[in-house]
């Protein structure tokens, strides 16, 4: 019922900030290196915002500095939506919201459950998590240093692939989704934070997967996204141990750094904004349409989820298929990109 309720509130929000933000002006322009056509409201992510606050406020007010540093730095990317907000600023913010989220990371240790077992699967999840809890860790100064601009930088890649409809939603609901099944058996937060987040990016994705976005998701929605999954990547690889979960953002790392290489090698501003990356030469070059781009990149991702989720399950050689994994879409990444040059010039 709760849950009923906050998921008709969330998509009354969402339609509030449609309207608000029509009325004033709060609009992304079309420009040269944009891949959109039309004027469209942006900032539309604020309504995940909005999700994890009502969660964190319902649920007991959990991983409080991981919500201080959300909260931080989702309201930076909002003012820069809005406006503009200066670099140097920004990247303050952003450094100290991972600093935050270092330190929750740092002081966390996943319990298996909150309150006391109720069912036969909450007692296996419970018996499992006491055979397998993993020692308090205090990682060293030299472990957070190398972190922080490992974060940022995935940070602020997810927002450079936010470029065209439906493709933040789209690989948000495949990673998140992906968590959320693997929360079932290695315990990492609440559940009802993958609920709470999973509502509202159906809501964003029904006014966002379309032909004609009715909003982007803005620097709010592709930041706050990327500082959740963050979040919850390093935890599902500290607690088990396993680097090879990395995987679940191959799709989205393979574009981002191999494009960044490319650039770096064209001796290109790898900070100025560009249409370089995959997905846009297939939308813009190619004239694939966006929700197809979208689509293809999300189900390559689910695919890769499973193989690395089957692979580890079943300690099926999992190394070798990490690694095929890596080098095959490496390979399609480079095929496809000097195909499109080729053909478009």
């Amino acid at each position: 019922m709760l849950q009923t309720v906050i998921f008709v509130l969330l998509l009354l929000l969402m339609l509030a900030y449609l309207s608000v933000a029509n009325h004033f002006n709060i609009i992304d322009k079309p420009n040269e290196r944009s891949s959109h056509t039309s004027v469209t409201i942006r900032g539309g992510g604020i309504i995940f915002v909005v999700a994890i606050v009502a969660w964190w406020f319902l649920h007991g007010f959990q991983l409080p500095w991981f919500f201080a540093g959300f909260l931080l730095i989702s309201v930076v990317s909002f003012i820069d939506d809005l406006g503009h907000v200066p670099n140097r600023v920004r990247i303050a913010a952003q450094f100290l919201a991972v600093v935050l989220l270092l330190l929750e990371l740092n002081s966390s240790i996943p319990t298996p459950l909150v309150g006391a077992p109720t069912t036969d699967h909450q007692l296996d999840v419970l018996r499992g998590w006491c055979l397998h809890q993993p020692p308090v860790r205090d990682y060293s100064f030299l472990w957070l240093l190398l972190s922080l601009p490992v974060i940022l930088g995935f940070i602020n890649a997810y927002n450079f692939m936010d470029g065209i409809n439906g493709i933040t939603v789209v690989n948000s609901l495949v990673t998140i989704g992906t968590i959320a099944h693997l929360n079932h058996t290695v315990y990492l937060v609440d559940p009802n934070l993958f609920s709470f987040t999973m509502m509202a990016l159906l809501i964003f994705g029904f006014f966002n997967f379309r032909k004609r976005a009715a909003c982007f998701a803005g620097d709010v929605g592709a930041v706050s996204m990327a500082f959740l999954i963050t979040m919850l990547l390093v935890m599902l690889i500290v607690h088990t141990g396993n680097f090879y979960y990395m995987a679940l953002v191959f799709v989205y790392g393979v574009d981002t750094v191999g494009t960044i290489i490319e650039r770096l090698v064209k001796r290109e501003n790898i900070f100025e904004a560009h249409r370089s990356h995959l997905y846009q030469l297939m939308a813009n070059q190619s004239g694939i349409p966006h929700l197809m781009v979208s689509s293809v990149y999300g189900l390559v991702q689910l695919a890769v989820n499973v193989l690395i989720i089957v692979s580890i399950r079943q300690d099926f050689a999992p190394l070798l298929i990490f690694s095929l994994i890596f080098l095959v879409l490496v390979g399609i990444f480079a095929y496809a990109k000097l195909k499109l040059y080729k053909v478009f010039g």
